[in-house]
Parts: C-alpha cells; structure tokens; sequence
C-alpha cells in the first residue's frame, strides 16, 4: 500500500515538476514581451514628443506669420485689432489645398499667396495710407468689389498629362470665387514638365502651366524650373502642421495600446 502511495505521489510530483516548468517557460516569454513592450513604449513617447513639440514650433512659426513680408504682417496685425476695417485676409489664408497640389499651386500663385483680400477700394485706400504713415512697406490688396474672375477659355479636357485648372484644384469660399479665378483662372496644373511643354506648343504658349512638382512653361515660351525647397512657402507649411497632428493622433493611440495592451 505504501509502495502504491509512493508511486501515485511521485507521479504527482513529475506533472507538478512539469508545470512549473511550462510556467516558468510561459513567465519568460511574457516577461520578454513585457521588456520589447517597455521599450517600444520608451520609443513611441520619445517620437510623441518630438512630434509635440514640432507641432508647436510650427504653430508659432504660423501665428508668428512666418513667411509673410513686414508690411503684411502689419496689416493683419492692425485688422486683428480692430483699426483696420475690410480686411478679410491673405490669399493663402482663404485657401485650402490637397498636399498633392501644393507645390503646383504655390508656384502659380507666387508673391500673390500675399496679396491682401479687402472688401473694397476704400479698404484697400485705408491699408495703403497706413501703410505709408507708418513706413511699413508696400502690399497688394485685392478689392472684392472690382477683382473680375478669368477662366482659360481653351479646353483642356481629356488631354494626357493634363490635371486641372489651378483654381480648381484649391478650396475657398464663394464670395472668394473672382479672386481666385482671377489669380488661378488662366493657368493650367499638368503632371510633368513634359505633358507641359506638348501641352504649351499645341496650344500655341497663350497660357502659363505649371506642373505638380513645381516647373512653369510661361505664356511667351520662357520656361522656370529646378528643385523646388521644401517648407519654402505658406502651404507646406499648413500642411506640415496637419501632418504633425495626424503624426501625434497616430502616436498617442500607439501609446495608449502599448499601456493597456
């Protein structure tokens, strides 16, 4: 009988054996998983952060006006505090754009990503007096009331390489509609500088076209390109801001399967 008990304990004692083992084993790898989940935490925070803190550089870079011309900022500044009536804003700040299209855009508009919407002429008088009392520099406002709207009467579509006209290729409101026609209405977006150029000499060089990554065949002939600096104007620099926030959102829930995962 003792000789059974023996035998029934010491097969008890080999599967108790056995089990500690296999949690021994499952406690190591949990306690892997737990050090790489550690870690990969560390490093989603430390890229949280970063992020953050871009955020924030270029959200001052932005409130800052960063990129506009001294007399711009002015103006704004005066309009922000009440002492300037009429003054709706830069062109660049009643648009929006597609990532896709910012270059293109960017290039078309220029120094008008500057000019200064105004409600009319009288406006447009008001800022310019201020401006030359103060000797702050010279603008470009655009009067609503007398800015006429000019679309490309050539038709573009079904053409290769052809992607759209400029002004339809940004966001606005409607009451912006002659503006932006009048600024993006007769330039035509294409792919490369290739479909530009066939597109031009079809055409006869009677409209300026500009292409996605930033090259211009001019109405004439003359032809503009080269590398195009990234970050160098007003709309990439939205459109860093929008990808650093979507960067943080992507982070913090990143960080937040990481604590509770």
């Amino acid at each position: 009988k003792l000789s059974a008990q023996l035998t029934s304990l010491s097969e008890k004692q080999k599967e108790q054996l056995n089990r500690k083992a296999g949690f021994q084993e499952l406690t190591g790898i949990r306690q892997k998983k737990y050090e790489q989940a550690v870690e990969s935490l560390s490093e989603v925070s430390a890229n949280l952060q970063q992020a953050v803190q871009k955020q924030k550089i270029l959200r001052d870079l932005e409130q800052n006006m960063e990129g506009y011309a001294g007399s711009v900022r002015q103006v704004l500044k005066v309009a922000g505090s009440g002492r300037l009536g009429g003054v709706h804003g830069t062109v660049a700040q009643k648009i929006t754009v597609q990532p896709q299209y910012g270059t293109a855009i960017e290039t078309a508009l220029g120094g008008a990503l500057q000019n200064l919407i105004v409600e009319n002429e009288d406006a447009a008088k008001r800022c310019i007096r201020y401006l030359k009392e103060i000797r702050g520099g010279r603008a470009t406002f655009l009067p609503m009331t007398t800015i006429r709207g000019n679309r490309l009467r050539e038709n573009l579509d079904g053409i290769d390489g052809f992607v759209a006209l400029a002004c339809d290729l940004v966001g606005f409101d409607e009451i912006y509609r002659n503006v932006m026609e009048s600024l993006l209405g007769r330039i035509a977006v294409c792919d490369d500088i290739d479909s530009a150029s066939r597109i031009a000499k079809e055409f006869g060089y009677r409209f300026r076209i500009v292409t996605l990554d930033g090259q211009v065949v001019h109405s004439g002939g003359s032809y503009t390109g080269g590398s195009a600096a990234r970050s160098a104007g007003v709309i990439t620099g939205t459109h860093e801001i929008e990808e650093a926030a979507a960067r943080i959102q992507v982070l913090q829930q990143q960080q937040e399967q990481l604590r509770h995962g």
